[in-house]
C-alpha cells in the first residue's frame, strides 16, 4: 500500500541527503519527537522545507508526522544508527523495505530497469505523465525525478550522479569521460 496523500500517490520533492540530515539532527538533540516549527530552526531552514521532507520521511516509513509534530519510528532509529555506525547496507535495506511500498518509487525502479539510464528531468516527465501531474517549471521535473533518483541510487538499485541514474557504474563513467575530439573545426568540415 503507497503512502496517499488526499487521494494522490506521494512522490517525493526532497532526496536523500535532505532525508539524513533532518534524521541526523534529531538523533543528535537526542529527541525522537520534534516540533516542525523546532525542526525547521534546528535545520536553519522555513517551515515549508520541513513540509517538503517530512512526506519522503512518512513513505520511506522513517518517520510519521501527527499534529505538527515529527516523531522518528523505530525503522527510522535504526537507519540513523546505521548510518552513524557505518553500516550502510544496513540502513540501504530499512530504505528498500520504503521503497517496495512506494507506488512512485517502484515506477522509478522499473523505469531504471528498462531504460538502463534516465536523467532527472526524464523520470519527473515519466512521474508527471504516470501519476497526472502538471508541473509547468522545468525544475520541478528535475527536483522530483532527481529526488526519486537519489533515494533509489541510495537503496542500491542503481547509481546516482549529477543528475544522472543508471543501471550500471559503467555508463555514468563513460557520460563523465567524454573527450573533445582531437582534430580542430576546419578539419572536421
Amino acid at each position: 500500500m503507497d503512502m496517499k496523500k488526499g487521494g494522490h500517490t506521494i512522490i517525493p520533492y526532497v532526496g536523500i541527503d535532505r532525508v539524513i540530515e533532518c534524521l541526523k539532527v534529531m538523533y543528535r538533540r537526542g529527541v525522537r519527537e520534534v516540533d516542525a516549527k523546532e525542526l525547521s530552526s534546528l535545520l536553519r531552514c522555513g517551515l515549508s522545507n520541513i513540509n517538503n521532507i517530512t512526506p519522503t520521511l512518512r513513505l520511506l516509513k522513517l518517520a510519521e508526522v501527527k499534529d505538527g509534530k515529527i516523531s522518528i519510528t523505530s525503522d527510522g532509529m535504526e537507519f540513523i544508527r546505521a548510518l552513524n555506525a557505518g553500516e550502510i547496507e544496513k540502513a540501504r535495506e530499512i530504505v528498500r523495505k520504503g521503497i517496495e511500498q512506494s507506488e512512485a518509487l517502484q515506477f522509478v525502479k522499473s523505469l531504471l530497469e528498462a531504460r538502463v539510464q534516465l536523467t532527472g528531468e526524464e523520470i519527473g516527465r515519466a512521474l508527471a505523465d504516470r501519476f497526472g501531474k502538471k508541473w509547468k517549471a522545468i525544475a520541478s521535473y528535475r527536483t522530483y525525478g532527481n529526488s526519486c533518483a537519489s533515494i533509489i541510487g541510495f537503496a542500491g538499485f542503481g547509481i546516482y550522479h549529477d543528475g544522472v541514474l543508471s543501471l550500471k557504474s559503467s555508463t555514468v563513467r563513460a557520460r563523465v569521460e567524454l573527450y573533445a575530439p582531437e582534430v580542430g573545426f576546419k578539419s572536421i568540415i
